[in-house]
């Protein structure tokens, strides 16, 4: 149980940090560099397709076979 707690206190801090970075800088474009570093992608075998995340949204990439 306690690293379970730690892992989710790390994230958690690591997010506060991320956002706090964000605000200082004045980030609020969707262009900016440092808002697409915040992208992640991931491979979904079950719907054999690749998908971006970015805190709570979900984006089908879209790319062509």
């Amino acid at each position: 149980e306690y690293y379970k707690f730690e892992t989710v206190l790390t994230i958690d801090v690591h997010t506060r940090d991320t956002v706090d970075i964000l605000i200082r800088d004045g980030i609020s474009e969707p262009l900016d560099f440092s808002w697409q570093c915040q992208l992640r992608f991931y491979w979904l075998s079950k719907e054999d397709n690749l998908f971006l995340q970015q805190c709570n949204g979900k984006f089908e990439y879209g790319l062509k076979r």
